[in-house]
């Protein structure tokens, strides 16, 4: 069997889910010229304090926080025991409706940090996130100890997004290296998507098709006033998103964020043309049509 290389090689009632794609950056094209877009859509962090008395101030604080013209803010409490922390404030800029920053505090357990944050990078535009984290020093009295909370945080999720413009799931068969496991899925939208590695694992992934308007950016900007877009055109795309945890406390700091390796360096990708390989033994390549690659590779051999 061989794969094909999906390199870089420069550095409502629709069917499809559809994604404006305002936050995501290039990042080069295929071989097949389609262009490579990526951006990080989910980002956990995890701090701890190490006194009773820092953590019961850092409480009350938290307690005291309250939205403002700029930004909103609602409190929740849990005391379910499949939940992680009892304490949960959620964070959006005012007039819109997505969830920018979740904060969780007061852990379930004596296993996990006492704070963390959970950032959705997405929603930021160009210096959104240091002014919401300056709001949040100044309206919760914080100060310089939110700073170094971030500054002191281990990261545990990370959802790394790559779309191929032009490209679909079913142009390609997918494979994760190490997987033996994945699973077929149903969607909404009736195109279907794919999940390659356990959900148990420090990394799985996650394929399906979405699609963006044209001329996205003039778009989204139309959207955030509130204009009709339309049946403008769309432009269909593959979203492929890692989605990474790293394990064991501190396995990966923040400040080291950075040095990781490429989320998406163990998929594989193989042209549709492998059904026709004559060397390829028949079961397998009817398993393809039923499961996922790691599934039929681990079930029976390929040739």
């Amino acid at each position: 069997m061989k794969y094909i290389s999906i390199e870089i090689t420069n550095m409502k009632n629709r069917n499809l889910r559809t994604d404006i794609g305002l936050t995501s950056i290039s990042a080069g094209y295929t071989i097949k010229k389609q262009k490579i877009k990526v951006r990080i859509d989910k980002l956990a962090l995890v701090s701890d304090l190490a006194s009773s008395k820092s953590k019961k101030i850092l409480a009350e604080k938290l307690k005291e926080l309250k939205g403002d013209d700029s930004y909103c803010c609602k409190h929740k409490y849990n005391d379910h025991i499949h939940k992680q922390y009892h304490k949960v404030i959620s964070v959006w800029k005012r007039g819109e409706k997505v969830k920018m920053l979740r904060i969780e505090h007061e852990p379930i357990g004596s296993q996990k940090g006492y704070i963390r944050f959970e950032l959705s990078p997405q929603h930021f535009a160009e210096g959104e996130l240091n002014a919401m984290l300056t709001w949040l020093a100044q309206e919760s009295g914080l100060g310089s100890l939110l700073y170094t909370l971030i500054f002191q945080a281990w990261v545990t999720r990370i959802d790394y997004a790559m779309d191929i413009i032009g490209a679909k799931l079913t142009d390609y068969h997918f494979g994760l290296k190490g997987a033996a496991c994945g699973k077929k899925h149903k969607t909404d939208d009736d195109f279907g998507g794919l999940r390659l590695g356990s959900t148990e694992s420090s990394l799985y992934l996650a394929l399906y098709d979405k699609e963006t308007p044209d001329g996205e950016v003039m778009l989204a900007e139309k959207q955030r006033a509130g204009i009709d877009v339309g049946m403008q055109a769309f432009t269909r795309f593959l979203r492929i998103e890692a989605r990474y945890f790293p394990k064991g406390k501190k396995a990966l700091m923040l400040k080291s964020l950075g040095n990781i390796s490429n989320p998406l360096e163990h998929l594989v990708v193989y042209d549709r043309q492998l059904e026709n390989d004559e060397k390829l033994n028949s079961e397998f390549k009817y398993l393809l049509n039923w499961i996922t690659l790691p599934e039929a590779m681990s079930t029976t051999p390929p040739n």
